[in-house]
This record gives structure tokens, sequence and C-alpha cells, in this order.
């Protein structure tokens, strides 16, 4: 199952995000509504700018902080829940660090987390 979700930027300052209500069960239906929308950054209204970025993924469930460490250590994508919307914890491999994994779950959760953790629903 997969979801169409909307990142929105006023004049530079994140908004929420928005989570279309339909899933979709194939990942090319998805990819053909998320096309609908368009990406980048328009004029608004009274010199306003609006950046917009729309992307596809897997369904989220939740799970408790160590399974995400557990997922995490394992190289599997978990994400995290922000004020603005769910991002995406930065692979341990990114840092090019001899941290401990576990050190580098915490670092790529940094100050976005607000305490709760999902994975994507196969």
């Amino acid at each position: 199952m997969y979801q169409v979700i909307v990142q929105t930027w006023v004049n530079g300052v994140r908004e929420n995000d928005m989570v279309l209500t339909k899933t979709y069960s194939k990942k090319g239906f998805a990819d053909r509504k998320a096309k609908e929308f368009q990406t980048g950054i328009i004029r608004g209204f009274n010199d306003t700018y609006i950046k917009r970025k729309v992307y596809v993924r897997k369904m989220l469930k939740q799970v408790s902080e160590e399974e995400a460490k557990a997922m995490y250590c394992r190289c599997e994508p978990v994400w995290g829940e922000s004020k603005h919307g769910y991002f995406k914890l930065t692979p341990s491999w990114d840092y090019g660090s001899h941290a401990p994994i576990e050190t580098l779950f915490y670092r790529s959760a940094g100050d976005y987390y607000n305490g709760n953790f999902y994975v994507e629903i196969d």
C-alpha cells in the first residue's frame, strides 16, 4: 500500500504535510497521482513563494523506540514524526562515521523528533 505525500514551504517556512487519504495498491498508480501536483517553486498571491515536494512512500505503522532502533541497525528505513509531518531518518552509511549505529540513530532523529517512530508496511 502506498501514499502520496505533499510537503509545502511558504516563503521558506515549513508548513504541515498533506497526506492524500486514498491509498494505492501499486506504486505506479500512486506515482501517476503524484504527478498531478506541481513540484517546485511557484509564486502565489501577495508575493508569496510556495515550494512543494511531492513523493510516494509505503504506508507506515508505529513501532516502539527499541524496534525502530533495531530496524535502523539492520539498515531498514525508519521514519520519525515532527510537528510538520514525517521525516526519514538518515541511513547510518550516509554519515561516514565510526560511531556506533545506536549513536547515529539518535543523531539522525535530531531536533525534529517528537517521540514516535514508524516503519514501512510491506
